[in-house]
């Protein structure tokens, strides 16, 4: 139990340097409170910038399209997040961080991320806006319950190569459009992450 206090306040401190770092020096990147999205057991959570936070340092921080296209992505996220079917998606995945103790459980817990979005609809544009605020909701999730440090040091590398193949394969395409490369991402495989 102190272990995962302590874990959760230093989670949150080092969310908070972030942000504030982030609106001081004017990076595109910062979201307002339009993308927070409340959960089941009332977390106040933005997802998108989950993303951006586990994802700083890497090229994608760099790459302003990208950011942009997120932003985009997170404001159809939070739009569904506010129907009774959003809702009831934010208390599954409650209930699913809790059960990840392993790194194994959480690729599993990534995969049903993808399956969930894209049972919602056919539109892969639509399709990738709920698996990427998924994504990023089961990472804000996993630090605020403290289970990442349950699965060991590895868990934010982990986090973030998934991440990063996320991005670079939907939103940082090198020789073909934005939505062409969302739409191939989302008609391949659930386990993309797995080399």
């Amino acid at each position: 139990w102190y272990q995962r206090r302590v874990h959760k306040q230093w989670y949150q401190r080092r969310v908070h340097k972030q942000w504030y770092q982030r609106r001081v020096h004017g990076d595109i990147s910062t979201m307002s409170s339009q993308h927070q999205i409340k959960t089941k057991s009332g977390l106040i959570i933005n997802p998108i910038e989950s993303i951006q936070d586990l994802l700083s340092g890497t090229s994608f921080q760099e790459d302003r399209v990208a950011q942009e296209h997120l932003s985009s992505l997170g404001d159809s996220f939070y739009e569904i997040s506010r129907t009774a079917e959003g809702q009831v998606m934010l208390g599954a995945m409650e209930g699913l961080v809790e059960q990840i103790k392993t790194e194994d459980a959480f690729k599993d817990a990534v995969k049903v991320c993808f399956r969930l979005s894209k049972q919602m609809t056919s539109n892969t544009w639509v399709q990738f806006g709920i698996f990427i605020g998924l994504f990023g909701l089961l990472v804000a999730l996993l630090g605020q319950f403290g289970n990442s440090a349950a699965f060991g040091g590895g868990s934010v590398g982990l986090m973030k190569s998934v991440g990063m193949a996320i991005v670079s394969s939907a939103l940082m395409p090198p020789s073909q459009g934005v939505k062409q490369a969302v739409g191939s991402f989302m008609g391949g495989r659930e386990d993309f992450f797995e080399n």
